[in-house]
């Protein structure tokens, strides 16, 4: 990059896609195959995360990434057509993991974050339909 870069975020191969999340503390990176978080800390900028995610085995470069507008889950997809969805907090993949014909370019999620937008490399579009999260388990003592 040039310009006015005001920090470089380092991993050990190059970043295909980067995805902010809505409150700009966390940047999600993907190279290769892996998934970086980044996270913000103060002013001394983003620092690599606690986690690395492998979406669905090795070898094939993760293409797109998006964060839900509440920040709560991460979708990843890949040029293989894998796709995941992580819970950031768990850092657990949920309910939504599927295997598309052709690999993923894109994706966004709604506002309100039910459904989630997938392009592909064939021109192809599919909404789909974001499952809600487990319910909260509530300790009774």
């Amino acid at each position: 990059t040039s310009g006015n870069a005001t920090q470089s975020l380092n991993t050990e191969c190059e970043l295909r896609s980067l995805a902010f999340n809505v409150e700009g503390d966390m940047i999600a990176g993907a190279c290769d195959d892996k998934i970086y978080l980044f996270e913000k800390k103060g002013d001394e900028g983003f620092e690599p995360g606690f986690w690395h995610l492998v979406l669905n085995g090795e070898g094939h470069a993760v293409t797109a990434l998006a964060f839900s507008p509440d920040g709560e889950h991460l979708a990843a997809g890949n040029e293989d057509g894998d796709l995941a969805v992580w819970e950031t907090a768990e850092q657990s993949v949920i309910s939504l993991e599927m295997k598309c014909s052709y690999g993923l370019l894109s994706l966004a999620f709604s506002m309100k974050g039910d459904l989630l937008l997938v392009g592909d490399d064939a021109g192809g579009a599919s909404l789909l339909k974001c499952p809600p999260p487990p319910p909260a388990v509530v300790a009774k003592g």
